[in-house]
């Protein structure tokens, strides 16, 4: 009996040993918590003299104020130690801006330019055992779990200087020298970027953070490999839906990932879908315009500035690939023509691009290009189908500092016209003279039978080429928002032609125009380039712009004109007035 008296004793001591040393551990001297007003979930009440509990949360906003150098304060409404499976489950956690000290700041324009406040329901901490909290300035974790976050961001202007250069490190290094985490796993989180400086807001749902190998301490203070000291860290956003503006698009991304520590960011499954069909689409708008349709099953950026396109809408990337897209066009010629589209060629919409642009290299591989067209003179629709399309974009940018560097923003494609001709094409930008949208173009094509080119000649250009073999063409075009010139070289043999007319009796279908064919291959065509031993003809060509059309109708109605004064048909052919039946 004495000897079981003595072990209760005995524990007695240990227990009432360790209380005090760990209640002397956790203890906060001279720490005073956040103001209540500043404070939305007040920490719960010891239950017991015993309950350590209160003074942990006081521990941990005594390192949250002293890490944030004062900026920030944390509020705990609970925690609950599991002692069985080493882990902490923290209940009702906010992360507050302390205002008085941000006014402060603020005051002596040393306030940091990103503000957050956090709130979560809970946190849950595992591997944690009695050891670590004895230990004050040491602490290894092995899985911090985050769910259902807000997050938000109040971004300012950058005018402001942080007050303090220390590092994180130091700023805690008398609490805790080294804390490291295996990972953080946070799910179901919810971003919303409040911009001040533009008064616009935006928010991000499904977000999910992978922090992996996580390390504060003295060697890991500068190191800039690490994202938020973490070796690993991968950010996915699911399920992003927004509107265009003009409310006739929907912008959806199946996911985007973020390997931060990489600085590669990867988007899948995005897609630009209009709300309305095709015919639907022009009586809403009643003018002609182009509706587009979008698919890209991944983008991927290489070297990108992720934070940047966050929280500042800037889209800078060392490089950018996107496979497999699918780009669909379709334009309705039996509307008015609506409001001139000058300024809307492609280096005057990267110049007015609402966010700043810096890719040095985008690549395209594999893409799919439908354009349609409805051509009311033929009750037809036509369409231009390129495949297998492959091309680079260089200095895709609307930086004036890069810009100075380099002016020209090239792009270079090859594909397979009609998914049968061979194509290239490549085009320069002079972005210095971007008002006026100064381009050169050279576009060129390899042999193929002229009969395979009906689907496009018959509903858009009314006529058929009954016999001809295109050997090759070759056009270089100068221009700008008003005009082009070109030079165009084009071989071919055994050329002749149907003109067609609309039928009357029978709406959608065509009829060949006898007369007028007969004598244009007996009297006006020539039927080959070179003629016999000829040098072959390579004319000039120039094309004034119709200004409802667009930057790549420009480029085919001046090389449409050098093709006319190759064969010897009228230039007038490639006048939009006539197109439109005038």
């Amino acid at each position: 009996m004495k000897k079981i008296s003595l072990v209760f004793v005995l524990i007695g001591v240990v227990f009432i040993s360790a209380y005090i040393y760990l209640r002397y551990s956790v203890s906060t001297p001279g720490f005073q918590p956040a103001a209540s007003q500043e404070i939305k979930a007040e920490t719960k009440k010891a239950e017991t003299p015993l309950d350590l509990r209160p003074l942990l949360v006081q521990k941990l906003q005594q390192i949250v104020k002293q890490g944030s150098a004062g900026l920030y304060n944390l509020s705990v409404h609970e925690v609950e130690p599991d002692v069985l499976n080493s882990s902490v489950l923290i209940r009702n956690v906010e992360l507050i801006p302390d205002t008085a000290v941000l006014a402060h700041l603020q005051k002596l324009n040393q306030a940091p330019t990103d503000i957050f406040k956090v709130k979560l329901a809970s946190l849950k901490i595992e591997g944690l055992d009695l050891t670590d909290l004895l230990n004050k300035k040491v602490l290894d974790l092995q899985t911090i779990r985050i769910k259902d976050p807000l997050i938000e961001v109040y971004r300012g202007e950058k005018k402001q200087k942080p007050s303090n250069d220390n590092t994180l490190y130091q700023r805690l290094k008398d609490k805790l020298e080294h804390l490291a985490v295996d990972n953080i796993i946070i799910e179901g989180g919810s971003l919303v970027n409040h911009n001040l400086s533009e008064k616009k807001t935006s928010k991000l749902n499904q977000i999910s953070l992978h922090l992996s190998d996580l390390l504060i301490d003295s060697s890991t203070q500068y190191d800039t490999r690490r994202f938020f000291f973490a070796k690993g860290a991968q950010l996915t956003i699911k399920d992003y839906t927004t509107a265009s503006s003009d409310g006739l698009y929907d912008l959806r991304i199946g996911s985007i990932s973020v390997l931060a520590t990489q600085s590669v960011v990867t988007a899948k499954d995005l897609v630009v879908q209009p709300r309305l069909g095709k015919k639907e689409f022009g009586q809403k708008l009643k003018v002609m315009k182009e509706r587009y349709q979008l698919s890209i099953p991944s983008i991927r950026f290489k070297n990108m500035d992720w934070w940047s396109l966050a929280n500042e809408e800037k889209i800078f990337a060392d490089e950018a690939s996107i496979d497999n897209a699918r780009f669909h066009i379709y334009l309705d010629r039996s509307l008015p023509p609506g409001k001139p589209k000058i300024g809307s060629f492609p280096s005057q919409l990267v110049m007015k691009l609402p966010v700043k642009i810096s890719i040095a290299k985008l690549n395209c591989k594999n893409l799919d290009l439908l354009y349609e067209e409805y051509n009311p003179f033929s009750g037809q629709t036509g369409k231009v189908h390129i495949t297998r399309l492959q091309g680079q974009v260089k200095n895709l940018t609307n930086l004036p500092s890069a810009v100075k560097k380099g002016s020209k923003m090239t792009v270079k494609a090859r594909g397979r016209f009609l998914d049968k001709i061979p194509m290239s094409l490549a085009l320069s930008f002079d972005l210095s003279r971007y008002k006026t949208g100064a381009f050169s173009a050279d576009v060129s094509a390899n042999s193929f039978d002229g009969a395979l080119i009906t689907p496009v000649t018959e509903p858009l250009g009314l006529f058929r080429l009954k016999s001809g073999t295109i050997d090759s063409m070759t056009a270089h075009v100068d221009g700008t928002d008003a005009q082009a010139t070109g030079k165009v070289l084009l071989l071919y043999k055994d050329l002749h032609v149907d003109p067609l007319e609309k039928d009357k009796q029978k709406p959608g279908e065509l009829n060949k125009k006898h007369v007028t064919g007969f004598i244009a291959n007996s009297f006006i065509l020539k039927d080959e380039n070179p003629a016999g031993k000829e040098v072959p003809r390579n004319p000039d060509a120039v094309f004034i712009r119709d200004p409802h059309g667009s930057f790549f109708n420009l480029i085919w109605k001046t090389t449409l004109v050098g093709i006319l004064k190759t064969t010897g048909a009228p230039e007038k052919l490639a006048k939009p007035k006539l197109y439109r039946g005038e």
